[in-house]
């Protein structure tokens, strides 16, 4: 369990909580109904000190962000844009992962970031990193930089907070939005890359499926054939097959079955392809679920690729049967088609043999 995960829940509970409550609207709901939903007690008492505190920095961090305030000290209600970033949390994401940090700033974050968060499988809450293991961290002999550095990223951008211990010793501690600026850049990156192409949708290099299913001969057959057209059609850029998307809709569907594989990807393609085409699988985290991407990695030299082995009954594919794409359509090519694509892996094959490759 990571910090943002953590308080994606606790968000997610309190409007739980605030929902079934019919006075919550005059008063807020009490902390402790929260905690009760939250922890699946039958009492107010949260006996654990980890626990306890938990509970206490992710509500801190979430009144941070706006999602919830205090109507009264203990008495929490709900902003529409909590309500907002538990439909969608990665506008949220964009705007902290767009702060630009210099090296020496990023590397005190994320020193900070790996000290700071604990956990156990079921929550996580922040500690304040001593001085001298952060220095030890970011191997410095002094303080005076880090102290310089954790201002600005606290006072400027809120990424860290400023702590004063019990014995007054000072120091800097993680921060929801600091957490997320170091974990979630990868996942905002690559919700707005699948976005731009969920804009443009099915292309010549770019097949939508709301599922993937691999189980009978003819889902398999069919899954053949995309494959098969997307590694032959002549197009620019990079080829996927993006799995999870409604066909009518666009929207996202569903999240991406836990039976698909990279090894029963490749399993079947090894299987019924000539040459076997190779491909990436991924499972990308995308607005609160995942998305399945098949990256297929074409090589001209192999041009066209076939079907090697027939399989299928209602949906069949048979050997030596090659495929391209007709805007959003799989069909045979054309024999124009044909003779470019052979073309196209001749003029491959000659580059590699003038290079010296073999």
């Amino acid at each position: 369990m990571d910090f943002i995960d953590w308080c994606h829940i606790v968000l997610d509970k309190t409007i739980e909580a605030y929902d079934s409550d019919p006075q919550a609207s005059y008063s807020g709901v009490h902390v402790t109904d929260i905690s009760k939903v939250l922890f699946d007690k039958g009492t107010h008492e949260l006996s654990d000190e980890n626990e306890m505190q938990s509970f206490v920095d992710a509500l801190s961090a979430l009144k941070e962000c706006g999602f919830i305030y205090e109507k009264r000290r203990q008495w929490i209600s709900v902003n529409r844009s909590g309500r907002d970033f538990i439909k969608n949390p990665i506008p949220f994401w964009e705007s902290i992962c767009a702060i630009q940090l210099q090296e020496r700033e990023a590397a005190v974050l994320n020193a900070t970031n790996n000290l700071s968060p604990k956990s156990t499988n079921r929550y996580a809450w922040l500690t304040f990193p001593k001085t001298d293991d952060m220095l030890a961290e970011l191997n410095l002999n002094d303080d005076t930089s880090y102290f310089a550095i954790g201002r600005e990223l606290a006072d400027q951008h809120k990424l860290l907070k400023l702590y004063r211990s019990m014995d007054s010793i000072y120091g800097y501690a993680a921060t929801y939005k600091g957490l997320i600026w170091q974990t979630r850049r990868d996942i905002t990156s690559e919700t707005k890359r699948l976005d731009e192409l969920v804009a443009e949708w099915e292309t010549t290099s770019v097949d939508f499926k709301r599922e993937l299913k691999l189980d009978t001969a003819s889902e398999k057959a069919e899954f053949i054939k995309d494959v098969i057209a997307l590694a032959n059609t002549q197009a620019s850029g990079k080829r996927y097959l993006i799995i999870g998307f409604d066909d009518k809709t666009r929207n996202y569907h569903t999240p991406v079955s836990g039976s698909i594989s990279s090894n029963r990807i490749e399993q079947i393609l090894a299987n019924h392809t000539k040459p076997m085409i190779n491909v990436k699988y991924q499972a990308i985290n995308y607005k609160g679920g995942t998305v399945g991407q098949i990256e297929i990695l074409r090589n001209a030299i192999d041009i066209p690729y076939k079907v090697s082995k027939s399989i299928g009954d209602k949906k069949r594919v048979n050997e030596g049967d090659i495929f391209v794409r007709h805007g959003t359509q799989i069909e045979p090519p054309t024999p124009g088609e044909l003779s470019a694509i052979e073309e196209e892996a001749a003029y491959a094959k000659s580059i590699k043999y003038n290079a010296g490759g073999s």
